[in-house]
């Protein structure tokens, strides 16, 4: 992205962001999504947890475990109930599916953070 600037219009940096991340290995979006902060939910802590955040809890865990990385739900909801179905379907898929979605996931949490760098 350094080599590429200075971006003449914004539609230019979304673009050649959009042309880099699908350029990217499966081994590549691992290592980036892998990498991720997750936020474990420790259960003892936490008496005030309802029954389907510790499901999530532990859906996301299994995910983790499964694929090797942080699980990015596509649905953007707040709605834990709809996070935890999306989460649950998502671990029947085979990992080469399921790396190319969270790639997505990724590359729209990145376009949303260069739109809130350039409104600054």
């Amino acid at each position: 992205m350094c080599e590429a600037r200075p971006f003449m219009m914004v539609e230019n940096l979304f673009e050649r962001a959009s042309q880099i991340w699908l350029s990217l290995t499966p081994e590549d979006w691992i290592e980036v999504i892998g990498s991720q902060i997750t936020a474990k939910i420790t259960t003892s802590a936490r008496p005030d947890l309802t029954e389907n955040h510790l499901g999530l809890a532990q859906a996301v865990q299994l995910y983790e475990e499964k694929f090797g990385i942080i699980f990015l739900p596509d649905s953007g909801e707040d709605d834990e109930n709809k996070v935890l179905q999306e989460c649950l379907d998502r671990l029947g898929n085979p990992a080469s599916i399921e790396l190319g979605l969270a790639a997505k996931v990724r590359q729209q949490i990145t376009e949303k953070s260069l739109n809130k760098l350039l409104e600054k």
